[in-house]
């Protein structure tokens, strides 16, 4: 990388030169700038639209108290600091199998940590030593 801090203009100026030594067009490799920008935004955009329903969905799941029954099975499992990793680590896995992980993990885990912390898990992932790896 040129410069570490910003990236962003290192990966314009690597586009526009990619883009013109491939077409050999000056025009065509700055019109691509503002293509990868088009398309990066229409693969975004629908991203950020599921990350919002699915953060609206849990503020409503919240708001009905339904949050703290989905928790309940789990809060029998998890007893110590390691028995809650393990869990909140199944439970990330089988999610990620059958939803797309980006907003489910998260979420899930944000409604799965409050009853792993009151079990004894660390708070900071940094401290946590329920695994030796």
């Amino acid at each position: 990388m040129i410069a570490r801090k910003n990236v962003v203009i290192p990966a314009v100026t690597a586009t526009f030169l990619t883009a013109w030594v491939f077409t050999g067009s000056l025009v065509t490799g700055l019109e691509s700038i503002f293509n990868a920008s088009l398309t990066a935004a229409s693969e975004l955009f629908s991203i950020f639209l599921i990350i919002a329903l699915v953060t609206a969905l849990l503020g409503s799941l919240r708001a009905l108290g339904a949050d703290r029954r989905m928790v309940e099975p789990f809060r029998v499992v998890m007893r110590s600091g390691h028995s809650a990793f393990w869990v909140l680590a199944a439970v990330t896995y089988v999610i990620s199998l059958f939803f797309w992980p980006t907003p489910a993990v998260p979420l899930m885990g944000a409604i799965l940590l409050p009853a792993a912390i009151a079990a004894g898990l660390p708070p900071e992932s940094t401290n946590c030593h329920c695994c030796w790896f």
